[in-house]
């Protein structure tokens, strides 16, 4: 099975955040960094005033080729602040590659579509 640096090392640690609040869902081009507990990246204010009152976010890796596998992760956002910019750590709780079509034949998804975990 593949890891999460696996996956950044491939995709790159440019990723969509997605957030959510009562006015609906947010999404932030971010900059990630593997860390020892999960990653981190910097946020905007509004990914600020979302993550301060739902810190469950998701993070997604769009495929540059089509029928290649989006990634999806999972995590719980935890605010800092360092040198004056909000950033953000986050605790993963799952990873996924994914994309449209039937589960494979043996496939170790979760769902029924063409998913596979990622080792955190």
């Amino acid at each position: 099975m593949t890891t999460l640096k696996q996956v950044i090392d491939e995709y790159g640690v440019q990723a969509y955040l997605i957030t959510g609040s009562e006015l609906g869902p947010h999404t932030s081009y971010v900059s990630v960094e593997l860390t020892e507990s999960g990653l981190k990246c910097a946020i905007g204010g509004s990914a600020l005033r979302n993550i301060s009152v739902q810190p469950l976010v998701s993070l997604l890796w769009h495929p540059d080729r089509r029928g290649d596998y989006s990634i999806i992760v999972n995590a719980k956002a935890l605010l800092y602040e360092e040198s004056g910019s909000q950033w953000c750590n986050l605790e993963l709780s799952k990873a996924v590659f994914h994309r449209p079509g039937p589960r494979p034949k043996g496939g170790l998804g979760p769902c029924t579509s063409d998913c596979k975990p990622i080792i955190l």
